[in-house]
């Protein structure tokens, strides 16, 4: 009986520990996360700031050509911290387990053309390379879900790649799942934010 008291208090302590682990990374993500957030959110914070503070200081003195870019611009970040936003409510509803997805029959390219033309500003300029394959079938997917990630595919692309280089997108059945690859021609991650990934 003793041995089977020590053996089970030993399993006990290992799990614990597990658990411990398991703990300290999931808040290590977190920390990540919160990080990376708040410089995703300052970057756009800024730049309408700026826009709006030259603006404020001589409205009458700026070209009507340069009130339409710095216009054109806030639109355009406020785009990306609607879309930022997005991502993080859908994130919380989806560790809380409230995100339930509307499936339904789609066809490949009409979700990629409604992502597409969501991101139809950031793309100005930028070559798209597409090729979807012939034979894809319709997928039982969450339309809204999934032209969501293309968006945050396409975005980063365009992100973290050179200006006026191209973005590749392709499609095509392998084996019994269709993939889809989104990618540029960008410098890659840094080695030291794979862990992060």
């Amino acid at each position: 009986g003793t041995w089977r008291f020590l053996r089970a208090e030993k399993e006990l302590k290992k799990s614990q520990a597990s658990t411990m682990a398991a703990l300290r990374q999931r808040d290590a993500v977190k920390s990540a996360l919160l990080s990376s957030v708040s410089h995703e959110l300052r970057t756009p914070l800024t730049a309408i700031k700026s826009m709006l503070y030259s603006f404020q200081d001589s409205p009458d003195s700026l070209p009507a050509a340069v009130r339409k870019e710095f216009l054109t611009g806030i639109d355009r970040e406020l785009d990306y911290l609607n879309r930022l936003v997005g991502n993080l409510l859908d994130m919380s509803r989806l560790e809380a387990g409230a995100l339930t997805p509307q499936r339904e029959w789609h066809v490949m390219d009409e979700l990629l053309e409604g992502a597409l033309r969501r991101v139809h500003v950031l793309l100005a300029g930028r070559p798209l390379d597409i090729h979807l394959a012939k034979d894809l079938p319709p997928i039982y997917v969450d339309g809204v879900l999934i032209q969501q990630v293309l968006v945050n595919l396409l975005d980063n692309a365009i992100k973290f790649s050179t200006p006026g280089s191209p973005i590749r997108i392709a499609a095509a059945l392998v084996e019994d799942n269709l993939e889809l690859r989104v990618s540029n021609t960008g410098e890659g991650v840094p080695p030291e934010e794979l862990d992060r990934i």
